[in-house]
């Protein structure tokens, strides 16, 4: 008995050492490695370690300012350069097409007379005109037009030269070289109220007329005069002015290089009727021919003209 006592309790005995090997942590069986330091290398003069390497350069002198603004930049190049278009030009108001041909008073109202080429207008302030103009202000001096697309004002002055007044022509002298000077109205027997119509002085002479300052009168309640021209007698460099009176009377001075003349037109006159009437008049107040040395040259009376204005 006591011997199975021995053998059980060594049974047991190997059995929990068994168990405890197996449950024991594995042990690492290599042995931890010593740690070796490498040796520090020491440059001295005996052993140099640097000589093998290239020179470096050393930095160079500094070219400008570390912190300093940048550069500012290059301007544009100036309009007209090569390669460039330069900008349109601002937008302006055409040549003036209208120069001042008269004044007239009408009705207490002034009013000017303006010409264009051939055509003629009698405006008074905020008439609209062609071209885009508009008549702003009328004064003694001056006539204001005002270019609407832009705005922009222009003057047009109102002064003429001063017109002296000639003296009635003296009748041929009997005996005399050459015959007087031959004159006639030109212009349409018959108008009819609100409309125009133009009356021409014609001329025939043997001798060269140099000047014809003349005085025309008509009657202002029934003839309204619209424009004054010289005729195609004097040509194109003719010296030509002229003053309208309100009152009934037209004053003209024009001269030029002319020579002797066939029936040739002297001085057009453009009116407006006013109202009806079995016959509106205008009549040769005074007129003074002159030869090409400025002496007096004698024309026959001439009488007046006469139309007739219908309603």
């Amino acid at each position: 008995m006591r011997k199975k006592v021995l053998i059980g309790g060594l049974g047991i005995t190997v059995a929990a050492s068994a168990a405890a090997i197996l449950l024991a942590p594995e042990q690492s069986t290599d042995a931890a490695a010593p740690v070796q330091h490498q040796p520090q290398i020491v440059h001295t003069a005996e052993s140099p370690l640097f000589n093998g390497l290239p020179v470096r350069r050393a930095i160079g002198p500094s070219t400008g300012e570390l912190f300093s603004s940048p550069p500012p930049p290059k301007p544009a190049a100036a309009i007209g350069a090569p390669g460039r278009v330069a900008p349109p030009a601002p937008p302006s108001a055409p040549a003036m097409p209208y120069r001042v041909a008269g004044k007239v008073a009408h009705d207490g109202v002034a009013k000017v007379v303006l010409a264009k080429g051939d055509r003629v207008f009698t405006v008074e302030p905020g008439d609209r005109l062609e071209e885009g103009y508009r008549v702003e202000a009328i004064t003694a001096d001056e006539v204001a037009l005002v270019y609407e697309p832009l705005g922009t004002r222009e003057l047009l002055a109102l002064g003429t030269p001063g017109i002296a007044l000639p003296t009635p022509s003296a009748p041929a002298a009997a005996g005399g070289s050459g015959r007087p000077a031959q004159l006639r109205w030109e212009g349409p027997p018959r108008v009819k109220t609100g409309s125009v119509f133009n009356v021409t002085l014609k001329v025939t002479s043997d001798e060269p007329v140099r000047g014809a300052p003349l005085s025309v009168n008509y009657d202002p309640k029934l003839l309204e005069p619209i424009a004054v021209r010289p005729g195609k007698f004097f040509g194109a460099d003719a010296s030509f002015s002229y003053r309208i009176d309100p009152s009934g009377a037209i004053m003209v001075n024009a001269a030029g290089s002319a020579g002797a003349a066939t029936d040739a037109d002297l001085v057009i006159l453009s009116f407006k009727t006013v109202r009806a009437s079995a016959a509106a008049e205008v009549r040769l107040a005074a007129l003074q021919l002159q030869r090409g040395a400025g002496a007096p040259l004698p024309n026959e009376p001439i009488s007046a003209f006469s139309t007739a204005i219908t309603p």
